[in-house]
């Protein structure tokens, strides 16, 4: 092969640098509905910025000026390819198409501030990610081929893995770590491939089955070494996030993230689905459908459909506002387990069944389940679990995707006197203790004291702090403003604006002052009706509401967000300060109910619970296991993959053993001896005994007696092996010898028998021999394509007669 110029090594590498950017920036995907909206462009924007940079190296272009090329290539690729709206011949600029462009870039920016994960590939979004993964490739390109320090390249394509993280709130899957990874050790071996060619060809071994002109010094030492110590690094970094210990709901706990309060930017949710940006989706233009529902309630009686609950309140800080507790998941609290009991709910309260159905559209990341609350039964494929505290339906391991689903839940029909005579929870109930306790702002206690001076139920407690944003100036508005007080709950009240999510937050802190059990909940509300029956709820009807404790009736809902004409909310009676007599078919908080308190008392001639769940023994609405988690299903997977990973070495040296033995003993004279000698070497190498490649066959066969202190038969058969071995390599004609397959197994037995138990364990799970044959074909295509790369441009430099140079070293 002729010697490869500069020219040549730079071109290699920066088509080395694109595909390793490219690879990184698989990790993107999560952000994206369709992987082929987006990656297809990204993919082009690769090709631009190689060819820019390929053309630029070709012209001598100084390295100061490479980067101003690269741009404009990948200037014209976005044009060409990407606006194609009133360009000049098709490529050049024209007024009209960079408005075009100004306008994709608006949308772009807009779809960002909106639109929550995993989104569409808009026009707009595809330009952003093209244009920056351009960018990256072009840095990195920069720094890893003009400066030659391709370890610092990886920080650049480092920041493709954290946009991502930072945007879903997730990790990356795994399978693209591995890529990102693959190739940026692609792109550090071949700088290390470069940096030793440039100090000439080394020797191989004779007994290689490579061409020992090939120069390849991929297989040296030091690049062995690396290759594994860079492969044992990735599978560290896949395997042990999967094996540490963890609860199911640590990642929950990012729910809103402490963005109860926050004006923006304060304090941004995280779960991956339309109610992670409360606030986006309440403004964004496009108001896409999430799901829909179909449910034999009634229009009147139609509540609010639950995704999550919060209960854990941070005061200040970057987390501030509510925010989820931790959720256990195990076999027993699987939703398809059995009947699920609903939570503080007494079998004499008035209530009646319904029964519903969910197909979710636009929801498809959730690992939340909306349902009604007091859902009693859930039947959904997948594993979802209840946490039985908060009454979230949730997956440790999956989303919603598109499922579609039915559930049945009880609708208790809250009774104004009921709720005037439920009971007050002492503080050691453990519902006081979960739900009661908040750190004191005196601010807002100096607003909470006077609502509630005078009140001894809790109703009326919770209907004076609910009354308070009904008027007071209190109004609503997306846009808040900043406020001085310092804590972002006090500028609320202060500013007397803000959206729901503020209005649920700010009363449910002040039921707690109250010395109410209360949290925060999270949601849609009825949506709008499409068929009978049937509701279609969008991103506008993304909705944040308050519920309270009342002892027998379980968690009641309050509303306090002022009218919002893009959302739907029937009226809830017990709110309304004329008992829920008013006019009927509002759909605001502020006018009257469509349906009269005394629904409640009317709900007692409906039906109770199912018979089967009134007389069934109150263990049996536990959940009881029905098998092992996925959890343990997927362990085992995992620790049988590691295991078969673990047993290709073994399984391929074996092979290798048994091909050698066949040949040494039936092959030709000179294969045959090749093929014992190899399979002594080899042996030799597992058990970890020095080898030195400049030994001629009979000095290796001297120090391996002297090491292994071979007996008077393995002598023999090493003497054997090693005299055949000298006349294949050296004389004109090898004669015939017999037993080489025997002698080759015998002196295997006693260089086995020569180490410790530890040497010999080691060579039968990790033989360094196959190892190294496992490597072999990955760089025999590195040096193949190489070679190509190389020709290719010798082809091109031959027409345009360029220059040619030796390497830098």
């Amino acid at each position: 092969m002729p010697t490869m110029s500069a020219l040549s090594w730079q071109l290699r590498r920066t088509v080395v640098v694109s595909i390793a950017v490219l690879l990184s920036a698989t990790a993107l995907g999560p952000i994206f509905n369709s992987i082929w909206g987006w990656l297809l462009p990204v993919v082009g924007a690769m090709v631009a910025v190689a060819a820019s940079a390929a053309f630029a190296r070709l012209l001598r272009v100084p390295l100061w000026l490479q980067p101003a090329v690269m741009v404009v290539g990948l200037a014209l690729y976005v044009v060409l390819i990407l606006v194609r709206t009133g360009n000049w011949f098709g490529i050049v600029p024209t007024p009209q198409s960079l408005e075009a462009l100004s306008s994709l870039v608006r949308g772009g920016v807009s779809d960002v501030v909106t639109q929550s994960t995993p989104t569409n590939a808009s026009a707009g979004l595809v330009l952003l990610t093209t244009v920056g993964v351009g960018m990256v490739a072009i840095v990195a390109d920069i720094v890893a081929v003009g400066l030659r320090r391709p370890a610092l390249a990886g920080l650049p394509m480092l920041a493709l893995y954290a946009i991502p993280v930072s945007v879903t709130g997730t990790g990356i899957p795994w399978p693209l770590f591995v890529l990102g990874a693959g190739g940026y050790l692609w792109l550090i071996s071949t700088d290390h491939r470069d940096r030793i060619r440039g100090w000439g060809r080394m020797m191989r071994p004779a007994r290689t089955p490579m061409d020992s002109t090939s120069g390849d010094v991929t297989n040296t030492p030091i690049g062995a070494a690396g290759r594994r110590i860079g492969l044992i690094g990735i599978a560290v970094a896949v395997v042990i996030p999967l094996l540490l210990p963890s609860l199911p709901g640590s990642n929950l706990a990012a729910l809103f993230n402490g963005g109860g309060f926050g004006g923006p930017g304060a304090g941004r949710a995280t779960l991956v689905n339309p109610i992670s940006t409360l606030k986006g989706q309440l403004t964004q233009p496009s108001n896409s459908e999430m799901l829909q529902l179909h449910t034999n309630e009634t229009s009147q009686q139609l509540q609010y459909l639950r995704l999550a609950t919060l209960d854990t309140f941070t005061p200040s800080g970057p987390q501030a506002g509510w925010s989820p507790g931790d959720a256990k998941s195990s076999a027993r609290n699987r939703v398809t387990s059995g009947p699920i009991a609903a939570p503080g709910v007494d079998a004499n309260a008035a209530h009646h069944t319904v029964k519903s159905s969910v197909k979710i559209t636009g929801l498809t990341a959730s690992p939340y389940l909306p349902v009604y609350p007091n859902s009693t039964k859930v039947d959904i494929d997948g594993d979802w679990h209840l946490d039985s505290l908060s009454g979230n339906i949730f997956s440790p391991y999956g989303k919603t995707g598109t499922a579609t689903y039915q559930f049945t839940s009880t609708h208790v029909d809250y009774d104004l006197s009921a709720l005037e005579a439920a009971p007050k929870l002492p503080t050691s109930d453990p519902i006081m203790q979960h739900y009661g306790a908040v750190p004191v702002l005196a601010q807002v206690q100096g607003i909470v004291d006077p609502l509630i001076r005078g009140k001894t139920t809790w109703i009326d407690k919770a209907n004076a702090i609910d009354q308070y944003f009904r008027g007071n100036g209190f109004v609503y508005d997306t846009s808040t403003r900043p406020g001085n007080s310092g804590n972002d709950l006090v500028d609320f009240l202060q500013n007397k604006r803000g959206y729901c999510e503020q209005y649920a937050s700010a009363m449910t802190y002040m039921a707690r002052l109250a010395g109410l059990p209360a949290r925060v909940a999270v949601g849609f509300t009825q949506g709008r009706k499409i068929a009978d029956g049937t509701y279609s709820m969008h991103a506008h009807d993304a909705h944040a509401w308050v519920e309270i404790y009342f002892k027998g009736l379980g968690w009641v809902p309050f509303d306090p967000t002022p009218p919002d004409p893009n959302t739907v909310r029937t009226p809830l009676p017990w709110t309304q300060p004329d008992g829920g007599q008013g006019a009927a078919g509002s759909t605001t908080p502020n006018a009257a109910p469509t349906a009269s308190a005394s629904t409640g008392a009317a709900g007692k001639s409906r039906s109770k619970l199912d018979q089967q769940q009134d007389s069934a023994d109150p263990a049996a609405n536990g959940l009881a296991p029905t098998g092992p988690p996925p959890a343990l299903w997927w362990g085992l997977g995992l620790l049988l993959a590691v295991l078969l990973c673990m047993l290709v070495p073994t399984m391929l040296r074996s092979r290798i053993r048994r091909r050698r033995m066949t040949i040494a003993k039936a092959g030709r004279p000179t294969t045959a001896a090749h093929a014992g000698w190899d399979e002594v070497l080899d042996t030799a190498a597992d058990l970890q005994f020095p080898l030195d490649v400049s030994e001629t066959p009979r000095s290796t066969a001297e120090r391996l007696e002297s090491e292994a202190s071979l007996d008077a038969a393995g002598v023999s058969a090493i003497d054997l092996l090693a005299s055949a071995e000298e006349q294949a390599r050296y004389a004109p004609h090898a004669a015939p010898a017999q037993g080489l397959d025997e002698a080759a197994a015998t002196v295997g037995r006693q260089l086995s028998r020569a180490v410790s138990k530890r040497r010999r364990w080691r060579a039968a799970l990790l033989p360094a021999s196959a190892l190294a044959a496992l490597s072999e074909p990955t760089s025999r295509w590195s040096e193949a394509t190489a070679e190509w790369v190389w020709r290719v441009r010798h082809a091109v430099g031959r027409v345009f007669r360029f220059p040619r140079s030796a390497p830098r070293g």
